[in-house]
């Protein structure tokens, strides 16, 4: 491994901890890190949309969100590339996948009861559920959700999930 202190201080500001770049990352981290300085954005820890502005093609996105989440990783952040927009930019069978299941979610959720002891309550409960597989969530993150963790801001359903954000698939949700 190898910390390089001026990539450091490029990506965090004044006062940076020691910042440690795999050898096999240095490349492409640094680009992404003197791209980010030229667009003012933030290298470290970087937002999921960044990485989605940062143009290239397929694979070469590939290997950058790979460098960038290593980086992030060894500095003890999360790693932006996890978001599932990033995931869905990079994987088009898994963003056609989700599409479809998001399509069929939205024929079967207005079908499930919501009102009435206990049918209501349950109904929500698998409505919730649906809309958050249709969204990219994996069932062990879902099911390691609490009440605090799904909120409603403006006309998007928000979820943290860990460190990250998950959008409700048919209305605006924002990363961070």
């Amino acid at each position: 491994m190898y910390a390089d202190p001026a990539t450091a201080a490029a990506g965090l500001g004044n006062s940076p901890p020691q910042l440690v770049v795999p050898r096999r990352y240095q490349h492409d981290w640094a680009l992404f890190a003197d791209w980010c300085a030229a667009c003012d954005h933030r290298a470290l820890p970087a937002h999921p949309s960044v990485l989605a502005d940062h143009p290239a093609a397929a694979g070469t996105q590939r290997r950058r969100v790979t460098a960038i989440n290593a980086v992030h990783t060894g500095a003890g952040l999360p790693a932006p590339g996890r978001a599932e927009a990033i995931r869905q930019l990079l994987n088009a069978a898994r963003a056609d996948r989700l599409a479809r299941v998001g399509e069929r979610v939205a024929h079967v959720v207005p079908r499930i009861p919501v009102t009435g002891w206990p049918g209501g309550l349950f109904g929500r409960r698998d409505a919730l559920i649906l809309t958050l597989a249709a969204a990219g969530l994996g069932f062990e993150q879902i099911a390691r959700l609490r009440r605090t963790d799904v909120t409603a801001e403006d006309d998007a359903l928000v979820v943290r999930v860990g460190e990250g954000l998950a959008p409700h698939p048919h209305r605006r949700c924002e990363f961070g």
